[in-house]
């Protein structure tokens, strides 16, 4: 609709009416959480050497905010059961996904490591899961490894 200007690639719009006549648009974009790069910075320092997104968002979306975090490899417009194969083609790697909500859920129980980011309202995620971080904060991802890899140690001597 050009009566509003164009939408930029990353930008998707609802638009409201009274009576049939147009008379707004709502404007919707997708933001990585405000910690998400200096997390993904944190996981490369402990050794994760692929990143990833799987994602139903749009290519230009994800693009987007894969390169405002530092995610090289992105998988868009992905449906559960795509994000699923994604996981499994994985093969001989180790997989950990981090997931927040109901799409998730089958992704994060094939993952070698699921991981649910919740609020405590995303049941099925976090019911499909591992691992469960209530706080709701991705910065207690690498946090969560740094504490297996001590109690592993621990463990071993």
């Amino acid at each position: 609709m050009t009566r509003f200007g164009l939408l930029q690639p990353d930008e998707m719009a609802s638009y409201v009416s009274v009576d049939g006549r147009l008379i707004a648009r709502i404007v919707l974009r997708d933001v990585p959480r405000a910690n998400a790069k200096a997390v993904l910075a944190k996981l490369h320092e402990l050794g994760v050497t692929e990143l990833a997104m799987l994602t139903g968002d749009k290519r230009a979306s994800a693009n987007i905010i894969a390169s405002e975090v530092g995610i090289d490899e992105v998988h868009a417009e992905l449906f559960p059961e795509d994000k699923v194969a994604a996981v499994r083609a994985a093969g001989k790697t180790v997989t950990m996904m981090v997931g927040d909500g109901v799409n998730d859920a089958p992704v994060l129980a094939v993952a070698d490591i699921g991981v649910a980011m919740t609020d405590g309202t995303s049941t099925a995620a976090s019911e499909s899961a591992q691992v469960v971080i209530m706080n709701d904060n991705i910065a207690a991802v690498p946090r969560a490894i740094a504490i297996a890899r001590r109690t592993k140690r621990v463990m071993l001597q």
